[in-house]
């Protein structure tokens, strides 16, 4: 009977959390469909640009809350609470996201992405990419999606010429040769995104 209500539970907050999610999100994405595809190589410098790519990660990538390596995680937690009628009912506990700096990679070139200026990263990702994490049975679920090495993703930023860092053997710079590099901007966030819609 326990396990029965555990499974009813687990479905009504699946069903709830598709409906917060999809209303929370659908703004965001619908405005940066308006936004045109870039490639890397033709980026305009002191614009906000959309990218397409594959993503790489640093040597030492992020750890979501399920463990899983990625450069961006986000998740939403509950608790199962007793109510005054003797059940129980799961209750929101928050959100939690993060993200590291990490590089994307399309068929002109490669970008930059910096997750430590302004407000950082977060993510418009498709609302069947969260998977359950946790145990329902100990009263916590969470509801985890992620960013990982390899992935194709699109990027919204602020891109910024600079010239390229020093080669690791001289140290020094070389001639001409700049990055672009893509930064959050007067409290706006970078955006990373694998909704299919966004990709074109």
């Amino acid at each position: 009977m326990w396990g029965y209500a555990v499974g009813i539970g687990a479905l009504v907050g699946a069903v709830l959390f598709t409906v917060r999610f999809l209303t929370a999100d659908v703004r965001m994405k619908a405005a940066l469909r308006k936004l045109q595809r870039s490639r890397v190589a033709d980026a305009i410098d002191g614009e906000w640009v959309k990218l397409v790519g594959r993503v790489v990660s640093p040597e030492t990538p992020l750890t979501s809350t399920s463990g899983q390596p990625c450069v961006y995680y986000h998740a939403w937690h509950e608790e199962r609470r007793s109510d005054e009628k003797g059940g129980y009912a799961w209750v929101s506990v928050g959100e939690e996201e993060d993200a590291c700096s990490f590089v994307i990679v399309d068929d002109s070139g490669r970008a930059f992405v910096e997750a430590t200026t302004g407000k950082g990263l977060t993510g418009a990702l498709r609302a069947d990419a969260y998977r359950a994490v946790g145990d329902p049975a100990m009263g916590v679920r969470s509801r985890e999606a992620t960013v990982t090495d390899g992935q194709q993703i699109a990027v919204f930023g602020w891109a910024t010429w600079e010239p390229d860092l020093p080669d690791a053997t001289s140290g020094l710079y070389r001639d001409g040769a700049k990055r672009l590099v893509l930064r959050a901007l007067d409290g706006a966030p970078i955006i990373v995104s694998d909704e299919s819609k966004l990709l074109g």
